[in-house]
């Protein structure tokens, strides 16, 4: 079995998504790199890598749907719902859902990459 090294997301604003990921789920800047055609940036998310990239060619377009969502353990769902409100993230549903033994909610990123909270109940 392989680990995971990292999920790479193409973003069209790489300091508004840095913001977002900063402030709304905790991440933390690991990394990053430029060169004529892209730059990208690696955030740290527990043990796990989230790399953001922003293609600076106009023609170099990634359809949404190539990742389906990026999903995050919480411990408390009802807390991480409150600091999503506070900076305005856009809720995919209402109220949280209960799937399985889990309680989980989505918001969408700057992007509309789909991101999930997930509280093991």
């Amino acid at each position: 079995m392989y680990d995971i090294a990292h999920i790479a997301v193409v973003v069209k604003n790489i300091d508004k998504s840095k913001e977002f990921y900063q402030k709304v789920l905790g991440c933390e800047v690991e990394g990053d790199f430029e060169d004529d055609r892209l730059k990208f940036l690696y955030l740290k998310s527990g043990n796990g890598i989230i790399e953001l990239l922003q293609y600076k060619e106009k023609d170099v377009e990634r359809s949404r749907g190539i990742i389906d969502h990026i999903a995050f353990t919480v411990e408390d769902l009802d807390k991480a719902i409150k600091r999503a409100k506070q900076y305005n993230a856009l809720f995919i549903f209402d109220e949280p859902k209960i799937v399985n033994s889990m309680k989980i909610i989505f918001i969408e990123g700057p992007d509309g990459e789909r991101i999930e909270f997930i509280e093991n109940i």
